[in-house]
């Protein structure tokens, strides 16, 4: 701004600077301008994409064609068309395929309410049926459980001194992880295979906590177990399950290093029973 008071040369200077600013507006004007004059306008545009859409095949999407041909009166007003894809056919559908006045503007009838309650029982039942057949085998094998639950450790030495087991097979039981409660489901099935040399035995550890604190050292593998069993020299040995995978399969196998049963694939032994059967053909 200039003002009276403003000697020569300040007028001078708020004068150059006022020319050169308008200068620069004209410029940005200018090219502002011939940005559009060389660009299309919005009608221009939109001349274009209708020539684009009408020059579509049919199978694209054709607006004018579907304007013309499809809406029409009898489209409009035919049921299947508001039909989702795959409910042409829906024997148990029991509401109308679009809504009616009537299905927002009263309440629901009582008739739709003894369905749902039929329904909902007759499909309880099913799936208690259903889950009854799908573990009717393992319950049976869990009700065959020959485990026995240790109250003194006296009952350890007992079976194998006053009534002859071959071996005792402990298994400290903490429930709760799903580790312990997969191996002591195996080790009840198991149970009843060996009961005839071979005591289950298993500690809860709530009631006997000193002596599974004690059976727990630093490395030892979750869930713990181990065997009591006399040797060949007449002594009592334990053995720890340690590695053996805690599985049905790992069971027999930590019997079968140890000698607790025999190996049912034994290289030797088969070879020499074949062996002998050969020789008593020749």
């Amino acid at each position: 701004m200039i003002r009276k008071t403003d000697n020569e040369l300040v007028r001078f200077i708020k004068q150059t600077k006022l020319i050169d600013e308008r200068k620069r507006y004209e410029e940005l004007m200018n090219k502002e301008k011939e940005r559009r004059e060389k660009g299309l306008n919005d009608a221009e545009k939109r001349m274009l994409y209708f020539r684009s859409i009408e020059a579509l095949d049919d199978r694209v999407y054709n607006k004018p064609k579907i304007n013309d041909e499809q809406l029409q009166f009898s489209f409009l007003h035919d049921r299947k068309n508001y039909l989702l894809r795959g409910e042409r056919w829906r024997p148990f559908f029991i509401q109308p395929p679009y809504a009616k006045h009537t299905d927002f503007s009263s309440q629901v009838p009582l008739k739709t309410y003894v369905i749902r309650v039929l329904g909902s029982l007759i499909l309880m039942k099913l799936g208690y049926e259903f889950g009854i057949w799908d573990g009717l085998e393992s319950n049976q094998k869990l009700a065959n459980s020959c485990v026995v639950d240790m109250e003194t450790e006296e009952q350890i030495y007992d079976y194998l001194y006053n009534k002859d087991k071959t071996a005792v097979f402990l298994f400290l039981y903490t429930p709760g992880h799903y580790l312990i409660e997969n191996f002591h489901r195996d080790f009840i099935t198991e149970s009843a295979k060996y009961k005839d040399e071979i005591v289950f035995m298993r500690v809860p550890c709530r009631n006997h906590l000193t002596f599974c604190i004690n059976k727990q050292w630093t490395g030892r593998v979750i869930p713990p177990a181990e065997a009591y069993f006399i040797n060949e020299k007449d002594v009592i040995e334990i053995a720890d399950m340690d590695t053996k995978f805690r599985s049905k399969q790992g069971i027999e196998a930590f019997f079968e290093e140890h000698g607790i049963i025999e190996a049912r694939l034994e290289p030797e032994r088969i070879l020499n029973r074949i062996g002998e059967k050969f020789l008593q053909i020749v």
